[in-house]
């Protein structure tokens, strides 16, 4: 299957989950291969919402006269990092529909991470989308309960198991029911999915070198990767243990009310240090040491992408070979498509283009 037969498959099976959608009342979630492209149906969703405002527009400048005042679309778009929030998105309407699509976005939408979600009262918006629905928890869940919405539309490629997580399949099942599949495996028999195989590198956090900032802005001290893990999971295992204990103290007769406020507060602590350890995991200078290793010990006549979390780190990898939307380095990835070079280090500039 060639590009443009891949780009059609793509768009036909988006067209279908659209279509699916519309059949449930446009309230359901598309659970689509990594590389299936889900952001897509959903852009053109928010797209259709918006065209349709702005026909309605030329129609009342036109003398038509309208029951109730128009008003632009009101979208709210749930991301589970910042960086989809800022950049990922934007990024994503901005190469589909560009200077129109912008319009749209700096008009209709409001992202908020999950995080955030529960902060979020009395507002009624058009259209909810919840991209990589997978994050939601009963905190973040909160928005639905304290605002109105005419339309949700989930997106993910790992749907929560009923048995291994069944808050959170509970929760997607109330809020947007999966209501279209397209998995891995069909993915690639299409072709619309590049055949793969994974390889898992199993590395022990440095337990010797003290180079990991911890402590207070008044009192801080450097410890090991290995110390500072221990520290955040030791603190997020305590609050769990907390939760607990309150989950069982609401449900005792005349539970004092306050307590579900003590219990929607640690729930908040909890998101956000899960969020700290995560973000510590992933940027472990043992990471970047190891997959410079691993890099030397690659078959030589292979040409390898390696998808880097920053500038900096595909810099310390691959040197000039890097290609980012925040340098001019567009003649680096043509050269690769090319054929020239070994490695290419890429950030987030090449997801759209290798899998759009």
């Amino acid at each position: 299957m060639n590009a443009t037969q891949i780009a059609e498959t793509k768009a036909a099976l988006q067209e279908a989950f659209r279509t699916q959608w519309y059949k449930h009342n446009c309230v359901g979630t598309l659970a689509g291969a990594t590389g299936f492209g889900k952001t897509k149906p959903a852009i053109d969703e928010m797209m259709k919402q918006w065209r349709m405002y702005k026909a309605d527009l030329i129609k009342e400048s036109e003398g038509w006269i309208f029951m109730f005042p128009l008003r632009a679309p009101s979208i709210f778009l749930a991301v589970p990092t910042e960086k989809l929030r800022d950049e990922g998105w934007p990024d994503e309407v901005r190469f589909w529909y560009g200077d129109e699509g912008m319009e749209m976005w700096d008009t209709c939408v409001e992202a908020q991470c999950y995080i955030s979600l529960h902060k979020i009262r009395n507002k009624h918006f058009s259209l909810v989308i919840m991209d990589e629905i997978h994050n939601i928890t009963i905190l973040s869940n909160l928005f639905f309960k304290q605002n109105t919405y005419t339309a949700v539309m989930g997106l993910t490629a790992t749907v929560p198991d009923a048995k291994r997580d069944p808050d959170k399949h509970l929760i997607i099942q109330s809020i947007a029911p999966v209501v279209f599949v397209y998995t891995l495996d069909q993915g690639v028999e299409d072709g619309t999915v590049a055949d793969f195989r994974i390889n898992v590198v199993y590395a022990t956090l440095d337990a010797v070198t003290r180079n990991i900032t911890a402590g207070t802005k008044a009192k801080p001290f450097l410890t090991t990767e290995k110390g500072q893990y221990e520290y955040l999971s030791t603190k997020i295992d305590k609050m769990f243990v907390q939760q607990g204990q309150l989950k069982q103290s609401i449900q005792q007769p005349f539970a004092d009310p306050s307590l579900s406020k003590d219990l929607d507060k640690l729930e908040t602590r909890i998101q956000f240090d899960l969020l700290a350890r995560t973000r510590f995991i992933y940027n472990l200078p043992s990471k970047t040491r190891l997959a410079a290793r691993m890099m030397k010990q690659l078959v030589p006549n292979k040409r390898t992408i390696i998808f880097c979390l920053s500038i900096a780190q595909s810099k310390i990898l691959c040197g000039d070979e890097v290609y980012n939307s925040k340098e001019n380095t567009d003649s680096k990835f043509e050269k690769f498509k090319a054929g020239e070079g070994q490695f290419l280090g890429v950030v987030n500039a090449a997801n759209r283009l290798l899998f759009a």
